[in-house]
């Protein structure tokens, strides 16, 4: 699955080993996993996974909403009025779900113990919006993936019924940040950057949001390269936002003066800036973020 956006910020509503990309981390939440083939909520885990990916595929945001817990990051309210929308593209798109390992009434300090859980989780107010409902870890294998790259969610009873409240995989991040480096690239012409804000803070009242690690890309309104895709990205964190050119009738979008923002690992990042020429892709800006 892939980010896009046009004159407004887009949030990937991802699933399988892209999951929760622009919202969250990675984690490895194998300790909290027990095997149990026989566990009746088995079948319920995996329906309520499978209804949110069918959903964000297809496009349906209040199906999304109906799959996804009210308290979790990933619930299209929690962004409405905001510059966020919600797009879904084709791409790795989990199949043939499997519960492979779970934890039955796990707690949230469960939930808040994947890795960037914490930035968008309040634990007393998380604790609250719960309330009496059940939390459960779940592990899935999907089609194509092996043990290493299965995808760790946590899921969260709403009247009863299973909805998805968080998810990520593996954790791939390396100890020191720095070490994954590789040597800064600029736009020192501003062919296609225009600046880098280091200190922008997403706007709205939620507390956990506001004090994740963010920065935005501002991208140049006057263009001196040949480019229909721009793609921003964070190296350690993980996330990325593309925008694009396109014509459709006498309506038109672009890249342009367009700005994106990437989540930063709080140890240190690298932001990586690509402009795609008729699939040729050439990185113009790579910059690092030494905290």
């Amino acid at each position: 699955m892939a980010l896009r956006a046009t004159d407004r910020r887009s949030v990937l509503l991802a699933t399988g080993t892209a999951a929760a990309a622009a919202l969250s981390g990675c984690a490895n939440a194998a300790s909290l996993l027990t095997e149990n083939d026989n566990a009746p909520s088995r079948e319920n885990f995996r329906a309520a996974i499978q209804a949110y990916v069918d959903a964000g595929m297809d496009g349906d945001v209040d199906a999304v909403a109906d799959a996804v817990h009210p308290a979790s990051a990933m619930h299209p309210d929690r962004w409405e009025g905001s510059e966020w929308e919600f797009t879904i593209e084709d791409g790795n798109v989990p199949e043939d779900i499997e519960v492979e390992g779970m934890s039955i009434g796990a707690t949230v300090d469960d939930v808040l113990a994947l890795e960037y859980a914490d930035l968008w989780y309040d634990a007393e107010e998380l604790e609250t919006a719960i309330g009496s409902e059940d939390i459960a870890i779940v592990e899935i294998a999907t089609e194509g993936t092996d043990s290493e790259e299965q995808d760790t969610w946590a899921l969260a009873t709403d009247d009863g019924e299973w909805t998805v409240l968080f998810a990520s995989t593996e954790d791939d991040t390396p100890d020191d940040p720095q070490e994954a480096f590789e040597p800064e690239i600029r736009d020192e012409d501003g062919d296609v950057v225009d600046r880098v804000d280091w200190n922008w803070e997403q706007d709205g009242e939620d507390q956990a949001a506001a004090d994740a690690e963010l920065a935005r890309v501002i991208l140049t309104e006057d263009p001196g390269v040949e480019a229909d895709t721009v793609r921003i990205e964070s190296t350690i964190a993980g996330t990325e936002v593309e925008f694009y050119n396109d014509q459709n009738g006498n309506a038109s979008t672009t890249w342009a003066g367009a700005w994106g923002s990437v989540s930063l690992d709080p140890d240190g990042d690298q932001i990586v800036v690509t402009a795609i020429d008729d699939g040729e892709e050439t990185i113009v800006h790579r910059v690092h973020y030494e905290p």
